[in-house]
């Protein structure tokens, strides 16, 4: 049953790869390196084997302790679970949970992210390569780490998917968990402010908290298993039982709480729910964009934006990163001579960078629903024009009123150059995410079902379609500021309206010409498959 179920993960990841040459080729690159960078730390963590057991055991604990927590986060926030062999496919063959549990685990090991964690796993253990016991205890250790980490993923997804099953508790949760998310870079940046000024005794004073962090670490869940070859080392068994039992403790606890939760994917029938309301026979948005084809499909997005909590977390992502960024202005006052002026008065060119993976990834969450589009003949410069407008509405303003501020704050000698910037990093950000949305969609969950899961192959595709469509935007922006380097002010406006009219014509015309070549192939490559 095992090697069945790993033959099917590996049968089912390369027909997700072969089905498209450009998006293989982007998920090899970008897993390439993942795999290079991984490395690299990896042979930073290998390097502790020659210092001493309290940096090498901090290191080591707080390495496993950050993979066991991105193995609890990152599915939670960022890729989802791979759910390519969801249990409730299994509901109507004559299989028990106990009989699938090795399998669906051994599978789950198969990708990328397991990889990686392999590739860390492995270097722990040459950390602490320094006698044959002490190599075996630590092999063992992280063995058990590794397996507490996905074992805890597929817990903690399970349960969050089975406790967000209203609709409201969803979209609260959803938006909480993004607030969480982008506050906790501005979080670790605090830190900062109370560690010395001099850099002569930064190095001790970063050491001296990194062990004490570890040590902390070490007595948690997160460091248990981490940690165990730590104790050895430096003689405490005591510690080292301890650690060793609670880690077994909590993985038979974890594989108990998975085998309920599969027992209950095969028994139980999925949950549904439905509700409905008076639809006003216009609103506010039909108002706005008259009954036009485009103007159709603004007001039907300006919709799907407020009610979808998936379109809602990106509302709320774009109002706080104002926000973020003047924390993190804030705190640099702190620990740097220079001044936040910089960084708050362009905070608006960064919102445009922001807004234009999310006008790419629009088409990826309408599914299997834009077929409306197809069966009614809508052009693709309609949609196209339709969706930039929605997006308009709301972008614009917010980037106006953030501009305004971080020019009041920081001061008006660079409004030239910075307007010319955000002009082109809005509009002509805006039109190049309109384009590449044309390019790559992804099979995205629906509304209803789990919050954390995803579609096949579709996380790494994902992280590529934001970063070409961010990469390029940056590129447009690039003769806007070389011409204010250049001290050419009198071309800067021009410029900018130039770069960015031609953006929209790109992502207007051009998009909408290639989506009616292929309107039946975004058609199949949204269409989420559960």
């Amino acid at each position: 049953m095992a090697a069945l179920l790993v033959r099917l993960r590996l049968t089912l990841l390369a027909r997700s790869w072969g089905r498209s040459k450009g998006r293989a080729a982007v998920m090899v690159a970008l897993g390439l390196l993942a795999l290079g960078v991984t490395v690299l730390v990896g042979l930073v963590v290998a390097s502790v084997r020659l210092d001493d057991p309290a940096t090498g055991g901090a290191t080591v604990t707080l390495v496993g302790a950050g993979l066991t927590l991105a193995w609890l986060v990152l599915p939670l926030l960022v890729t989802g679970m791979d759910e390519t062999l969801t249990p409730s496919r299994f509901a109507l063959l004559p299989v028990s949970a106990r009989a699938l549990m090795p399998g669906l685990f051994l599978a789950g090991l198969v990708g990328l992210g397991p990889l990686l964690s392999l590739v860390l796993a492995a270097a722990t253990v040459v950390a602490w390569s320094r006698t044959p016991a002490l190599t075996l205890v630590a092999a063992v250790g992280t063995a058990v780490g590794v397996a507490t980490a996905i074992l805890a993923a597929r817990v903690a997804t399970a349960t969050f998917a089975a406790a967000l099953s209203s609709r409201r508790s969803r979209d609260t949760a959803t938006i909480v968990l993004a607030l969480v998310a982008m506050f906790l870079g501005v979080a670790v940046q605090g830190v900062t402010v109370f560690l010395p000024r001099s850099t002569t005794d930064l190095a001790p004073a970063v050491t001296a908290a990194l062990v004490r962090l570890g040590d902390a670490l070490s007595w948690t869940p997160l460091g248990w298993p981490w940690a165990v070859a730590w104790a050895v080392a430096e003689g405490h068994v005591g510690a080292a039982v301890a650690r060793a039992a609670g880690s077994v403790a909590l993985l038979a606890v974890l594989g108990h709480a998975w085998a309920r939760s599969l027992r209950r994917s095969l028994t139980s029938p999925p949950a549904t729910s439905a509700s409905g309301g008076r639809v006003p026979p216009t609103s506010l948005a039909d108002r706005l964009f008259g009954t036009g084809p485009a103007g159709a499909v603004a007001a039907r997005v300006l919709r799907y934006l407020r009610r979808d909590p998936r379109h809602l977390t990106s509302v709320v992502s774009l109002a706080v990163v104002p926000v973020v960024v003047g924390l993190s202005a804030w705190m640099s006052t702190r620990t740097l001579p220079a001044g936040p002026g910089l960084p708050l008065s362009f905070v608006a060119p960064l919102l445009g960078l922001m807004a234009a993976p999310t006008v790419a990834f629009d088409i990826s969450y309408d599914g299997s629903s834009l077929w409306t589009h197809v069966s009614a003949g809508v052009r693709g410069r309609h949609d196209r024009l339709g969706r930039l407008l929605a997006f308009g509405a709301l972008v614009v303003p917010l980037v106006a009123l953030v501009l305004l501020v971080g020019l009041w704050l920081s001061g008006w000698r660079a409004v030239l150059t910075v307007t010319s910037v955000t002009l082109v990093a809005v509009v002509g950000g805006m039109g190049i995410g309109s384009y590449v949305g044309t390019l790559w969609q992804v099979p995205v969950p629906p509304p209803g079902e789990s919050p954390f899961s995803k579609g096949t192959g579709g996380g790494l595709v994902s992280f590529a379609t934001a970063g070409v469509t961010m990469l390029a935007t940056v590129a447009l922006c690039v003769p806007v500021v070389v011409l204010a380097f250049a001290r050419q002010a009198a071309l800067l406006l021009p410029t900018a309206a130039v770069l960015s009219g031609l953006a929209l014509l790109l992502g207007v015309e051009v998009a909408g010409r290639r989506l009616d070549r292929r309107w039946p192939e975004v058609l199949d490559a949204v269409t989420y498959r559960a």
